[in-house]
């Protein structure tokens, strides 16, 4: 193995990866391993090829030097050259096009500059440092990297990009990557996974190591700077992690902390298999409720579908703005502010980030008449995700895991426990679902916070709070004499 990656050269899709994550770009320059790829880059990998295609058929149009790259063409003072495959060394780059660009009077020499076409309407971070690591990768041929360069996305828009800060991070990668060779054998990188792990086509592999060992990267929120403070305490699991967790003293006037994620109590958790609820949400109710979902291309900045709850007085209604083109997305808005601002005193829940900053864009792009809407959100995941902790399992369910007693009390009734502890057993009986369909799955997906009662599962009635406890194990022992928490 080490004598077939000593003869391997250093490419830009691994110079991308290690961006991303060492261990991807380990595993697609020292093994043979390529996982199964993610159905979003295949798509994207269609795209990139479609743009490519129609942006060299437009620009065989528009120059008159212009020629096919082959070795030795950047000697011959060609102004365009296309589709360049180069070498310098044990690096291999790529680009779509390469542009000759005059020196300084006092310089007299020409060099190229690299334009690479992707698959995306906007500009992402691997994106760049393949055009970065190729501007290395020239360098090392001219004598000279480009101080710029150019990324054409999926529109057809040509975007310039200042190469020279980068070039730094992409020398101390490839340096990094050589030493692989280097080392025999070579040892790959730690498991640690994070937000690029769902594209990754290692996800499955890297998932079920991380689980063997039991990493602390399993946990939500879990940062490398934390991993590391963890390690100089020697924590370096979940299961020891858990074990850190303390549950307050209850006091006579006990002081309310503002909410924060506890990773602690996530990793006990997830030992204990148990759901722990730190403190009740606090969401403020209303005889009449709207809830939010919008369905939308972020990449491409446009929303086609907005999707409204209407709950008024015990009756639900929904309304559904479909927009089949960008040109459709104002009429969609405008569609949704006139059904909202009929009911001008009813919060709007949503769950998530999303819809506040999609709000915000449409507002400053159709008219600040409608500002009021932004003003008028509720976020339920700050209420439910920074005191809602479960295992891995229950992690993704979202909102839609909250024991219905919490949602139904949230407005009027607050606990005077410390904890709740909800055993995973309970959902047997089918678990809480979401309230809504609205008209298809793909539709709307976070209407559970509408929590209506129709299709919910009453959770059991032997779940107790946690009181004055110093530990799990204390609350085991209590468990008997505990009062329902979900008692009428």
């Amino acid at each position: 193995m080490a004598d077939a990656i000593r003869s391997k050269v250093i490419r830009a899709d691994v110079v991308s990866a290690y961006s991303h994550c060492p261990r991807k770009a380990f595993l697609l320059h020292c093994t043979e391993e390529r996982g199964t790829p993610h159905e979003y880059q295949v798509i994207l990998e269609e795209h990139t090829n479609v743009s490519r295609t129609r942006y060299l058929a437009a620009l065989q149009q528009t120059s008159t030097s212009i020629r096919s790259y082959k070795d030795g063409n950047i000697s011959s003072g060609i102004d365009v050259l296309t589709e360049a495959n180069f070498k310098a060394a044990d690096l291999d780059g790529y680009c779509d096009v390469l542009t000759k660009v005059s020196g300084t009077r006092r310089e007299n020499t020409s060099t190229y500059e690299p334009t690479i076409v992707v698959g995306t309407q906007r500009i992402e971070k691997d994106q760049l440092f393949h055009l970065s690591f190729t501007g290395f990768v020239l360098g090392q041929i001219q004598g000279r990297p480009p101080a710029m360069g150019y990324l054409v996305t999926a529109g057809g828009e040509r975007h310039r990009a200042n190469l020279q800060p980068t070039y730094k991070i992409v020398r101390s990668i490839v340096e990094r990557i050589r030493s692989w060779s280097a080392d025999s054998p070579a040892q790959p990188p730690a498991v640690i996974l994070n937000k690029h792990c769902p594209y990754c086509p290692f996800k499955s592999t890297c998932t079920r190591l991380a689980e063997a060992a039991d990493d602390l990267s399993l946990l939500d929120r879990m940062t490398p700077k934390l991993t590391q403070r963890y390690h100089g305490k020697g924590i370096f699991t979940v299961n020891q992690l858990s074990f850190l967790f303390k549950p307050r003293r209850r006091r006579r006037r006990p002081a309310v902390p503002p909410p924060h994620f506890d990773l602690e109590i996530q990793a006990l958790a997830i030992r204990t298999g148990k759901i722990y609820i730190q403190t009740l949400p606090e969401i403020q109710r209303s005889d009449i409720e709207l809830f939010l979902d919008i369905e939308g291309v972020p990449d491409q900045q446009f929303s086609y579908l907005i999707g409204l709850l209407i709950h008024d007085r015990g009756s639900a209604t929904h309304h559904a703005f479909w927009g089949d083109t960008i040109e459709d997305e104002e009429s969609i808005w405008h569609m949704f502010v006139q059904k909202a601002n009929e009911y001008p005193d009813a919060p709007i829940y949503h769950y998530g980030s999303y819809e506040p900053r999609v709000i915000e864009s449409l507002v400053k792009g159709f008219g600040s008449e409608s500002a009021s809407i932004g003003k008028r959100l509720v976020n339920l995941s700050s209420h439910v995700y920074q005191s809602l902790f479960s295992g891995p399992t229950e992690q993704s369910q979202g909102v839609g895991q909250v024991p219905r007693c919490i949602l139904d009390r949230a407005g009027s009734f607050r606990v005077a426990e410390p904890r709740l502890a909800v055993p995973l057993g309970g959902k047997a009986r089918g678990g809480i679902q979401a309230q809504t369909d609205f008209v298809q799955r793909r539709r709307l997906r976070s209407l559970a916070t509408s929590h209506r009662r129709a299709g919910e599962t009453q959770i059991p009635r032997q779940f107790g709070t946690e009181r004055r406890l110093r530990g799990p194990a204390k609350a085991e022992r209590h468990q008997s004499r505990e009062r329902p928490a979900c008692g009428p």
